[in-house]
């Protein structure tokens, strides 16, 4: 998967959940007239699927609003684990661990209790896509359809002031707003130029990172950083995590490049 690359900024700018019927009936919309399609972010709420990279074991997860969810596999055992996820256009960015990582998905919601999601294999240089697997998300029974059109609400120290990695005198800089987006400058071939990002973090206990899943949309590719706030919240180390290993349901994470980035406050 063609990820956004950590260059000695941070980014290499060559860029970067229905067909079934509801389990239960009773559960109706505060708003009758409310259609899934018109929600900016509908996986808020409880959903069910069967993933075919563990052997098609069903999954129940819970997406929120501040860029998390919990993810259940009754089949296997009894833990819950957190993961982190971005919704922008109709392209899903997730982290956990236990699932590999980092993965991107595009998703067509069909109704209000069923959304398609299509896994991204691969991302080209042109921004195109390769998909994969095809999974429907189900809605939980007795889950209610969330009609709300709130924004996330992220709650993070990169939030506030413009990011620049400091040992490059040609900055990449980043800007970090509650709503998970935010603004990305760079320079490519003497330009100075800006791209939107979308954005989440989540602490991910199994492999004990705090990590930043970014998602460029103008270029569709997305990845995952691992980072540690440091003296008085305006400095962080910065590490790409470019794999997840597992051993005895142990998981380590494989990191890239690593840099530094001092927040300069407005």
């Amino acid at each position: 998967m063609k990820r956004v690359v950590l260059s000695s900024m941070i980014l290499v700018v060559s860029f970067i959940f229905v067909g079934c019927p509801s389990h239960d009936k009773k559960v109706r919309l505060a708003d009758s007239n409310f259609n899934l399609v018109d929600s900016w972010n509908p996986f808020i709420g409880k959903w069910e699927s069967n993933i075919p990279s563990m052997n098609s074991a069903k999954m129940v997860s819970e997406f929120e609003t501040n860029g998390t969810y919990t993810c259940t596999f009754p089949d296997l055992s009894s833990d819950t684990y957190k993961g982190g996820y971005l919704v922008e256009g109709n392209i899903m960015v997730t982290f956990l661990s236990v699932d590999g990582g980092i993965g991107g998905y595009t998703f067509e919601v069909v109704d209000n209790d069923t959304i398609n999601v299509i896994e991204i294999a691969d991302v080209n240089e042109d921004g195109s896509i390769e998909t994969g697997n095809t999974v429907p998300f189900t809605r939980f029974p007795n889950s209610p359809v969330n009609s709300e059109r709130k924004p996330f609400a992220l709650n993070t120290t990169l939030i506030g002031g413009t990011w620049h990695e400091t040992s490059t005198p040609q900055q990449t800089t980043y800007q970090f707003k509650i709503d998970g987006k935010g603004t990305m400058k760079y320079n490519a071939d003497g330009q100075q130029l800006s791209s939107e990002i979308a954005y989440s973090v989540v602490h991910d206990k199994g492999i004990d990172e705090t990590v930043l899943i970014l998602f460029v949309p103008k270029t569709n590719k997305f990845t995952a950083y691992s980072f540690a706030i440091k003296e008085n919240e305006n400095t962080i180390t910065v590490k790409e995590i470019t794999e997840i290993k597992t051993d005895s349901q142990k998981y380590t994470a494989v990191y890239g490049t690593s840099v530094i980035f001092a927040r300069k406050l407005d």
